[in-house]
Parts: structure tokens; sequence; C-alpha cells
């Protein structure tokens, strides 16, 4: 199995200047090609310290991805520290020149010497097309060790990933890739999540089973290496079907699948139209059913009920339920589904009222607590039609943007819950 470091350079991603987004895109694309990413390092633009770090990554590397300090200015060093390292001269690549001499004229530019510094790489090095930028990706096989270079805005980086490092990178890996599956979970927590496959957990090895904690959910990655994307799948499927017998009540979807997806599936399924109402949830709830492409077939609206006035008078929350009750209650909540579901002529209504912080709570109902109200019609066995109401609670943490995401979230789970 081959190994790989990545060694992001700039000063920029050290003090949080800019978000190092290209890391991230290269050790998934590692992972999705069989290689092991055992370490990620962040240098900045000091030669000592990239060559130290460069060093250090030979020692336990197979394959060193840099990314960043391709460009023309004194304090772009990486190609210099590299060919320095490995103890090779730079070379003046003429076919790079002879590209940045067509680019600028093509531009009217003028070709700066220190724009001709990036035609120079180590030699044995192959330089790899960049065509959204003025620097070359570098390839380098040296004493066993595969060593890249690549630019550090994402765009440059990707497309010369994609369009030919992916492929001289499968040539030396062969063989078996990873390939995975992941099972999205929702009305559960982590902890719990894991305490219910504990022993799966305990005994994997291929396939690999990982956890990974989201705002409201919990996604089970299910990884298996095999030559064949079909292979890998069938060596999953023994233990997706043991995780789905044991978390069949919270798994909604797989891979990229959202929630809100699942949700208007089922909704397209059964012929049903939704609509919501939404007090400190403020639409959100209505802007991620609307994230599901074709939401119209389903989704009449949502109606944001913010002030207790809208409330009486778009839902017609009556006004003793208010005042007993509080405006987050179970009984408001009943009320504003109800109220929803009659003025829209829906067949579902979710409703959603809480205190989102991080002012208004009290110890009887402290910020984060959130009431949810669930409304539709259902036919009995004599095809009478009646509408059937319930109420959930929930006490949510985080900051406000957090409680009003999980409070969506919540709503989403309990009316695909629902809809099942």
């Amino acid at each position: 199995m081959m190994r790989a470091e990545i060694v992001s350079v700039g000063t920029e991603l050290l003090m949080g200047e800019v978000t190092n987004t290209s890391a991230r895109y290269l050790a998934e694309q590692m992972r999705l090609l069989g290689v092991d990413v055992f370490y990620q390092t962040t240098v900045g633009d000091n030669h000592k310290r990239l060559e130290d770090t460069l060093q250090q990554a030979y020692s336990r590397a197979d394959i060193i991805i840099t990314t960043g300090g391709l460009g023309p200015t004194t304090d772009d060093i990486t190609i210099e520290v590299i060919a320095k390292s490995l103890g090779l001269p730079l070379v003046l690549d003429e076919n790079w020149l002879q590209y940045l001499r067509d680019i600028t004229q093509k531009y009217k530019l003028k070709l700066t010497e220190n724009n001709k510094k990036q035609a120079y790489i180590p030699q044995g090095a192959m330089a790899l097309e960049n065509n959204k930028g003025t620097a070359p990706g570098v390839y380098i096989e040296h004493e066993g060790k595969i060593v890249v270079a690549l630019p550090g805005p994402p765009y440059e980086l990707i497309d010369i990933f994609e369009k030919q490092l992916i492929k001289l990178i499968k040539n030396k890996v062969g063989g078996e890739t990873l390939h995975s599956r992941v099972i999205r979970a929702a009305g559960i927590g982590e902890a719990a999540l894991e305490e219910l496959i504990r022993d799966l957990i305990d005994a994997q090895s291929d396939p690999t089973i990982a956890l990974y904690a989201k705002m409201g959910e919990v996604h089970i990655r299910l990884a298996a290496k095999a030559c064949s994307y079909e292979h890998a799948m069938s060596k999953i499927k023994p233990t997706e079907e043991l995780l789905l017998d044991r978390l069949r009540d919270h798994v909604y979807g797989y891979d990229q699948v959202s929630i809100e997806e699942a949700v208007g599936q089922l909704l397209r399924q059964k012929g049903l139209k939704l609509v919501c109402a939404e007090s400190c949830s403020g639409g959100l709830l209505g802007s991620r059913v609307t994230n599901a492409p074709g939401a119209s077939e389903y989704f009449l609206g949502s109606i944001v009920a913010y002030d207790n006035s809208l409330k009486e008078n778009l839902l017609k929350v009556p006004r003793d339920i208010i005042s007993n009750y509080g405006a987050v209650s179970g009984e408001t909540a009943q009320a504003m589904a109800l109220g929803a579901l009659e003025n829209a002529g829906a067949d579902v209504a979710i409703s959603i009222t809480g205190i989102a912080g991080p002012g208004g709570g009290t110890l009887e109902k402290p910020v984060g607590t959130v009431c949810f109200g669930l409304a539709y019609s259902d036919a009995d066995r004599s095809g009478k039609t009646a509408v059937v109401t319930k109420i959930f609670h929930r006490l949510l943490i985080g900051s406000r943007e957090e409680v009003k995401y999980r409070a969506t979230q919540a709503a989403l789970y309990y009316l695909w819950q629902e809809l099942k």
C-alpha cells in the first residue's frame, strides 16, 4: 500500500487568511485511488522550514504532494526548495517558456523576468500542463519517491490533477482502489449510534466502518478495497445489511442524498402536498425543502409567522393558547400546523416554534427549547377522513444559527419518520 503526504505551502494558510480546501480535495482523491494519507502539513514561505518539512515527508511517504508557492514572486519558493532537497539542479523547460510567451502575447502582457522563473523545473521532472494559470504542475520520480508540486489556487490544482496527475498516480498504484458507500442517519447522536453498532466496529477489517458526526445527523462510511466498484459493493453489502437492521428507524439515505431529498421522494411517491409553518427558524425549513430538485411537485410553501400577531392572523392560532401556554409550546406548535394545513389546503403540515437565543430563555424554557407540530389528513377503515396531529419537543444546543439549523433537521426527521 502506497502512502502519501500533503504539504501545503503558504504563510497565508498558517495565518487563516485563506481556507485550505486543496488539501481536503487531495486527501479525498488519494483515498479514492487507494493511497493512504497519514500526514498533512502546512508550512509558511520559509526556505529552511519548508526543506525540513520535505525531508520529513520523504522519510515517511511514497508520494509527496505540495500545493502553493509556484508563482513568480520572491516568496514563491516551492520548486527551488524541492530541487535543493532532492539534490537536483533547476533547468529551463523550453516548452513552458514558449507557453508563457504565447499567453502573455495573447493577452497583450509583458513577459517579465520573474515570470520566466516559472519555466524552471528540477532536472528530470515533467511539467504538467496548466491551462488555467502560468505555473506548471511538476511531477518527479526520484530514488523510489514521487514528488508532485501543484499550484495553490484550487481551480488550477483540480484541473491539473483530474486531467493529468490522476492517470500518473493510478499507473503507479495499480491493483485495488478504495470504494465507499455513505449511510446517512438522523434522529440519533454519534455516541448513541456507536453503542448500537459497537461490536461491528470492533470486528471491522474489510470493509471498514467510520462514523462522522454532522449537525443533526451521523454519516457512516463503509469502505472496501477492490479492483472494481461492483466488487467493492459486494464486499460492503453484508455489513450494510447488518447496519440497516439495527438503524432502520434512522437511516434515511445514502451517499449524497440529503434528508430534504429523502422527504421529497416520499411526498412524491405518496402524491402528498406539504406546507410549513415557521417561527424561530425564520423560513429556513422552507428553504431547505426547496433545495431538493423538483420540490414544486409537492411543496406548497412556508408561512413564516415570527410575531404572535401573524400566528393569530395567518395561522389562526387562538389567542388564549398563546396566552395560556406561550408562543413556544406544544399547544402552539400544534395549532400552527393545523392552521397551515387548513389554510393551504395541504395534505401534510409541519411547524416549528422555539427559542433560538442567545436571549429569551427561562428556567422552564431555556434557550434551545423547540416545539414541533405535525398535522395531516388520514382516512380510517370506514373511509372517513380525519386530521391527525402530533407534537414533539427538543432541547437543542449551539449558537442561534445552529439551533435554527438543528430545528429544521429535527423537523425533517420527524416528517420523514411519519411519511415512512
